[in-house]
């Protein structure tokens, strides 16, 4: 029994890695459940034991990258760093994300672009949300330790500035995905992170 547990977790994790690529190379749009079993070498039915249609498979890899992307904010918030230093890598890893990692940075346009269509995929929307809401309370918890140690400047909202560093983050991740960004953000991470520190820092 045990090894009938492994052989079906295995298998699941073949078709999360096959749907992965399909999606980062298709979109959720234009992906098919035959092109994720072709691409994981398995047939159909191997694919609707573990999901029971695209929607519910495209959630699955949500979670995977979300959780990817969780372990690299824990181990930033973990750090024992200042909180100054923790804010610029926490932007740092942000940057890296959407500037190296395709498959975050498409799942993620058409996580923006599409996700209003169905019940289905607005329940996705509301999920990835919820997790969303945890990440920005965290970070608001840093902006306030950073206030009370002196790193930020001690006239910052921590409200307010959280939702600025959100919304600069989130423009960002906007422009490099409809592509009217006219700089490399890997290219100039540094220099994206220096402007918005620049103006919590304590002068």
């Amino acid at each position: 029994m045990k090894r009938t547990k492994e052989d079906a977790a295995l298998t699941r994790q073949m078709v999360l890695d096959a749907a992965l690529k399909v999606f980062s190379r298709k979109g959720f749009s234009q992906a098919t459940l035959e092109e994720v079993a072709r691409e994981a070498g398995l047939t159909r039915g191997a694919i609707y034991w573990h999901f029971k249609n695209k929607n519910e498979m495209f959630g699955a890899v949500l979670e995977v990258l979300y959780e990817r992307s969780r372990e690299r904010v824990i181990k930033v918030l973990q750090s024992g760093q200042s909180p100054l230093l923790k804010i610029r890598q926490l932007i740092g890893e942000f940057l890296r994300i959407i500037s190296n990692e395709d498959e975050f940075r498409i799942i993620e346009e058409f996580h923006m672009l599409e996700f209003q269509k169905t019940k289905e995929v607005k329940e996705l929307c509301k999920q990835h949300q919820e997790k969303m809401t945890q990440m920005r309370a965290e970070i608001q918890a840093l902006i306030i330790e950073g206030i009370a140690s002196g790193d930020f400047d001690n006239r910052l909202d921590p409200t307010i500035t959280t939702w600025a560093l959100i919304s600069y983050l989130a423009g960002m991740k906007t422009a490099w995905l409809s592509g009217i960004g006219e700089i490399s953000i890997r290219e100039n991470a540094e220099k994206l992170v220096d402007i918005f520190i620049n103006g919590i820092v304590k002068n």
